[in-house]
């Protein structure tokens, strides 16, 4: 289901935390985009992913800038050297910014339908559409916080419950 930070008037950087089902390796991050009435939403232009074993110590795994939103709703895997981690962290560097009639002054939003956590046997070469997962998700269940305020009802935990076909449930 989705996920969604209240928007602001300013860039403030808000992230979202998840909380593994255990720590172990894991090497891919897949996010999956909301959509809404206009089309794919809120979808950060810049982010960033980062790892961690003890909830203290973070390394940076994933770091992307100037994106265009996806195309479609499939998901967006980003790949990266297995590591050991208990928890992930994604932070909206460059938060979409909005003006339209009900946000007249505008203001940043980051939204996402789901996000999943994988430890790939083998990092697919294979276009999106032609990789099959059958690896257990390891964030379905977990935890998730956020240290942005929220759309009532938009809660970190809508990122990690296993939905991520539902227009109006999301992280955000």
């Amino acid at each position: 289901h989705n996920f969604s930070v209240l928007n602001t008037p300013t860039n403030e950087q808000p992230w979202m935390k998840i909380k593994l089902n255990a720590k172990q390796e894991i090497n891919e991050v897949k996010m999956f985009p909301k959509l809404g009435g206009g089309g794919i939403e809120c979808y950060p232009v810049s982010f960033k992913i980062e790892v961690s074993a003890d909830d203290e110590s973070w390394e940076t795994v994933v770091e992307k800038s100037n994106l265009t939103p996806p195309s479609n709703t499939n998901g967006q895997s980003y790949y990266f050297q297995n590591k050991e981690a208990e928890y992930v962290r994604i932070t909206a560097t460059e938060p979409v910014f909005i003006i339209n009639e009900w946000v007249p002054d505008g203001v940043y939003a980051f939204q996402l339908a789901e996000v999943e956590v994988y430890l790939r046997k083998t990092i697919p070469e294979l276009p999106e559409d032609e990789v099959t997962y059958k690896d257990k998700n390891l964030a379905k269940g977990g935890a998730a916080s956020t240290d942005a305020q929220v759309q009532s009802g938009k809660e970190a935990a809508k990122a990690v419950d296993g939905t991520s076909d539902s227009n109006d449930n999301f992280f955000g």
